[in-house]
């Protein structure tokens, strides 16, 4: 089912047949969300997941962005502050990751985000993750309806249905879906700090998941 909606989103479409780097996006993204399900499932270690984890960040800037919502969502609700054995994997894990990360930023990324034409290009797609104005509030009005959601029918169902399902799946504690939902949260933040441009296309990577 979740394969034919897929199938059926134009935005979709569309970028299957372009050389872009949208559609790998979505494609990473899926690949990091099963190694955390495999994980999870004891079939691969934290070492296995901490390697695939820090290399995966330099095949897509957007692994950033949902290894560090698994992560938080591991740290709020599971039980690791309770096992040293646990605290020790989450810090080994994170570390690992992190220092990926660092390395992949001023390797590249860190040259990229100061350039001016790209800054104004994409200075309307900042997202201002605290409203200080009314512009603020009309910008994040915007950019939700008309640009993460714009693709989905009934736009303003869907920004409800997937408020409601947070609640939902944080009563239920089910770590995966919740790390997804801080996935946002964190896409969101690097929005804020003019990281990352929120668009259409590069949220693709929302569709898969």
């Amino acid at each position: 089912m979740g394969a034919a909606i897929f199938a059926n989103l134009h935005h979709a479409l569309v970028y299957s047949n372009m050389f872009k780097q949208y559609e790998f996006d979505g494609f990473i993204v899926l690949v990091i969300l099963m190694c955390f399900l495999f994980y999870k499932s004891e079939k691969i270690g934290y070492k296995t997941l901490a390697i695939l984890w820090s290399i995966l960040i330099w095949c897509s800037q957007i692994s950033c962005f949902i290894e560090g919502g698994l992560l938080l969502s591991e740290l709020l609700f599971s039980n690791i502050l309770k096992s040293k054995k646990n605290i020790k994997e989450f810090f080994i894990t994170g570390s690992l990751i992190s220092l990926s990360f660092i390395i992949y930023y001023f390797a590249w990324a860190s040259r990229m985000t100061p350039i001016q034409e790209m800054q104004d290009f994409w200075k309307f797609h900042f997202f201002p993750l605290i409203p200080l104005n009314t512009n603020d509030i009309n910008r994040i009005i915007s950019l939700a309806t008309g640009q993460i959601f714009s693709k989905f029918s009934h736009t303003y169902e869907t920004l409800t249905l997937f408020f409601i399902s947070l609640g939902f799946f944080i009563y239920k504690k089910d770590k995966t879906i919740i790390g997804i939902y801080l996935e946002f949260l964190v896409t969101l933040f690097a929005s804020y700090l003019k990281l990352y441009p929120i668009s259409d296309r590069t949220c693709f990577f929302v569709f898969p998941l």
